[in-house]
């Protein structure tokens, strides 16, 4: 019969196999699509900040948004949003009413709700900057999505 430690060992290895990579800081991690960066640290700082359009700060109000609508080059190509590209919305705005993110899912919604496409692009270059230093991995990566995409909206003007 196996003792307990040799039985938590067993565990252990069993939900490195499933898991692969832990969720830490910044590691690329593959969850059945292609890889992302993920960090459970970035949401956390992320949840931190108010919310970009009511200005509500708090854990308790605020959500970490992956913000797919605005980046769909990369939706095309089938890959997940990174966790370095969320942005904080306070939670009725995030989802839950008709007039919710969620609920439109459209980039529209941005300008709508007066904080257009380029807003955010700005607040997540500042963020990022301020946040991490040149050479993050998480970080860079983010910061070439929201380069792509600026680049091709101001080709399409």
């Amino acid at each position: 019969m196996a003792t307990g430690t040799e039985a938590m060992e067993r565990r252990a290895a069993k939900a490195k196999r499933v898991h692969g990579t832990p969720k830490a800081t910044g590691q690329r991690v593959d969850k059945g699509k292609r890889a992302h960066f993920h960090s459970e640290a970035h949401i956390a700082l992320v949840k931190e900040q108010p919310c970009l359009i009511t200005r509500r700060l708090g854990r308790q109000y605020v959500a970490a948004h992956h913000a797919d609508e605005l980046f769909p080059h990369l939706i095309s190509q089938g890959l997940k949003i990174t966790d370095f590209l969320s942005i904080p919305l306070a939670h009725e705005k995030h989802q839950g009413h008709t007039d919710s993110l969620h609920a439109r899912n459209s980039a529209q919604w941005w300008t709508d709700n007066g904080y257009p496409p380029e807003r955010v692009y700005r607040w997540l270059r500042w963020f990022l900057n301020r946040h991490y230093p040149s050479g993050h991995p998480g970080a860079d990566y983010a910061l070439e999505q929201i380069a792509i995409v600026e680049r091709r909206r101001s080709q399409s003007l």
